[in-house]
């Protein structure tokens, strides 16, 4: 009998949505809405939060994503995006109820769409619903769940931990980053632009456990993004009062490491700092921002 132990697994996105990601995907989300739910950051500090507007979705929709939305995955090329949920979809009552709200129904193929030719959502079954961009649904159906996860994309999947809750991965920057004069910002600006593909994964099982990985051109381009990383935490480190010691803590303990052409950053916040952060005056701070 070997004793080896068991090699780990990455993160694992539900088969029914991995079968359905557009052929051309460049940036990928994923959150595991049942492990969240699970998770003491939610039980603790979001569940009554987030209650109401719950709520008021279930009421506005029929749909209650604490009971009956499990997974969401969000796809995009860079110019279209489609938003997909694994669940449990009454769909008879659902259809409509989208009718009533406003929505125009139109057949494609076997399935029906609400919405127009920009944007439209669509239930694939009982249990699979697409939101998105009209053209992109009308792909995926004809496609016929045939696997395709970008290769690209499916190395940086594997390098997700097994557990994650929420992850992304990316191949090219999600976004443009604009020519600045100022010559700090430039300077942010170029070696932002160094990064090729990555990944950002949080667990928050107990406390809150982040990690993004930046995939650079060139070792000296990981250099440049570790060395601009430090200086934004410095300065952060510096501009944070002294009477907030779990901010103070949550600069302090995230670690930035390079392996060649890759830039690693890391934070794991214990549930004592995660708990200060959510009920103490860093919270207070962002609640009067509208």
């Amino acid at each position: 009998m070997s004793c080896e132990k068991p090699k780990a697994i990455s993160v694992r996105i539900d088969p029914a949505l991995a079968a359905l990601i557009p052929n051309d995907t460049r940036y990928l989300a994923d959150i595991k809405l049942d492990k969240l739910k699970d998770s003491l950051v939610y039980e603790k500090h979001l569940k009554d939060k987030l209650a109401s507007r719950f709520d008021e979705f279930a009421r506005n929709t029929g749909l209650d994503p604490r009971k009956d939305l499990w997974e969401i995955l969000i796809c995009s090329d860079g110019k279209r995006n489609v938003m997909m949920g694994r669940g449990k979809f009454a769909i008879a009552d659902l259809e409509p109820r989208l009718e009533r709200e406003g929505a125009k129904r139109f057949r494609y193929k076997s399935y029906n769409f609400f919405g127009d030719e920009e944007r439209a959502g669509a239930f694939i079954n009982v249990s699979t619903a697409l939101v998105g961009s009209t053209d992109l649904l009308k792909e995926i159906v004809d496609r016929n769940n045939n696997p395709s996860i970008p290769p690209s994309l499916e190395n940086l999947i594997a390098a997700v931990p097994p557990g994650t809750q929420i992850f992304a991965v990316f191949n090219g920057l999600p976004m443009e980053i604009p020519d600045v004069k100022d010559p700090n910002w430039a300077n942010l600006a170029r070696v932002a632009r160094s990064v090729n593909s990555g990944w950002i994964g949080m667990n928050l099982s107990r406390g809150m456990n982040t990690t993004i990985v930046a995939n650079c051109k060139a070792p000296d381009m990981a250099q440049g993004l570790q060395g601009a990383a430090r200086g934004l935490l410095g300065f952060a480190r510096l501009s944070t009062p002294s009477d907030q010691p779990d901010v103070l803590k949550a600069i302090d303990s995230v670690d930035i490491r390079v392996e060649q052409s890759t830039v690693k950053l890391s934070a794991n916040l214990s549930e004592d700092v995660v708990d200060g952060l959510m009920t103490g005056e860093f919270m207070r701070m962002f609640r009067g921002v509208r």
